[in-house]
């Protein structure tokens, strides 16, 4: 197959984000597919540039870079940013039909409704068969996080595409389990739907390294800095710890960018928190060697109605494939860490939760948190791979295609 994936956020391993789509599109090649992927050459968090070119072949991969999108620091400026990405996507889909180019499928990929709008009018003119992913339930998760009514008319607008994204798709792929209810209410068919969350690359996994061992107990957050993320909770929770017995060995280091970074900055300046590092986001590539020079990791989302239909960060299978343990803090149906026993659920939006949780890894002798961490990563190694996620891709794929030509026979 000839596959046309649009994604805004889509990204290799030497940029910071999620790269999702490159693990599977050069998968995909490896099959005998051919993957063009059209993205932004401006990253999710806004401070960097992806690249400096128009196209690029990656390990088989064909990226085409599209000078839109840059992300707005507003929610306004990031909605008009998404408009200008979307009607960039329609142009250089046109563009390349007129010099011939042609695919047999397109693939497109939320939470960028525009980009997957235009896509999907473009997969309709074309009469080609359109596989929606749903990474994020956008606009739901804007709703909440915004604090929009049911009237706004933001939410209204973006509801009524998201409808018709569900409705115009041959095939949909969702990353979060339990959102198939959502997702069938919005118009989405339940027989055409496929679970296929986050995962971690087996073969560029480096063996995981020994715990520190240090008189300090560090605690890293390794992501996007923004609204969804509450960091000021993790902020909160180390200075609680601080100032409790056995508290002056807790460090915790906040690892990346993103629209809340400055403000969790002077917060920690405010409350005279001396115990929290800040520290500039690196490259997927060199995730791992990040997570190895920590104890223990958090996962923290804000407690919004969103994350009950589920969850699939890239950064807590990061987490367990480092064979760190963990605190998972999300309200969500799906808690790998538990499910694994490499970690403590704990409850969002609580710093005192978070904190009596990281003084008690803190406490625990560290044979015991290797055990956590190796059970994690056994778990996503056996659940998360992605060569067994792109065969399950691979078969949407060619779903999508089989079915539509017996729709037009």
């Amino acid at each position: 197959m000839n596959i046309l994936l649009v994604h805004q956020y889509a990204l290799p391993p030497s940029s910071a984000g999620g790269t999702r789509h490159f693990a599977l599109a050069r998968r995909l090649v490896r099959m005998g597919h051919a993957v063009t992927v059209v993205a932004s050459r401006y990253s999710y968090s806004g401070t960097q540039t992806v690249s400096d070119v128009d196209e690029e072949m990656l390990d088989g991969v064909r990226f085409i870079w599209l000078d839109s999108g840059q992300r707005g620091r507003s929610i306004p400026e990031r909605a008009l940013n998404m408009v200008g990405f979307g009607r960039a996507v329609a142009r250089k889909m046109r563009a390349l039909e007129s010099l011939g180019e042609t695919w047999d499928i397109i693939v497109t990929s939320s939470p960028a409704p525009f980009a997957a709008l235009a896509a999907t009018i473009e997969a309709k003119r074309r009469k080609l068969p359109l596989v929606l992913e749903i990474r994020d339930l956008w606009p739901l998760s804007a709703r909440d996080l915004a604090g929009w009514s049911d009237w706004h008319p933001g939410w209204l607008l973006l509801r009524q595409v998201e409808k018709y994204l569900y409705r115009s798709a041959d095939q949909i792929v969702t990353l979060l389990p339990g959102s198939e209810g959502w997702i069938s209410a919005s118009g989405g068919d339940p027989r055409r739907m496929t679970l296929i969350p986050n995962g971690v690359d087996a073969e560029l996994a480096p063996e995981p390294a020994a715990m520190p061992r240090g008189d300090l107990f560090t605690f890293i957050f390794a992501g996007a800095h923004g609204v969804a993320n509450g960091l000021d909770t993790l902020i909160r929770a180390a200075k609680i710890a601080a100032g409790k017995p056995g508290g002056e060995r807790i460090r915790l280091r906040l690892l990346g960018d993103g629209p809340k970074k400055a403000e969790l900055i002077r917060l920690a300046q405010e409350m005279d928190v001396t115990n929290v590092v800040f520290d500039d986001p690196v490259p997927k590539s060199q995730v791992q060697a990040e997570l190895a020079r920590a104890d223990a990791c958090i996962l923290h989302l804000k407690r919004v109605p969103t994350f009950a239909h589920g969850v699939s960060p890239n950064k807590l299978f990061d987490y367990l494939l480092a064979a760190r343990p963990t605190l998972f803090c999300v309200n969500s149906p799906n808690d790998p860490v538990t499910a694994a026993e490499a970690g403590l659920g704990v409850p969002p939006e609580d710093p005192d939760a978070l904190a009596g949780a990281m003084l008690n890894l803190a406490e625990r002798p560290v044979e015991e948190l290797e055990e956590m961490g190796r059970r994690g990563r056994a778990f996503v190694m056996a659940e998360h791979e992605w060569d067994g996620l792109a065969e399950r891709f691979a078969e949407v794929l060619e779903a999508a295609v089989a079915g539509r030509r017996e729709v037009e026979a």
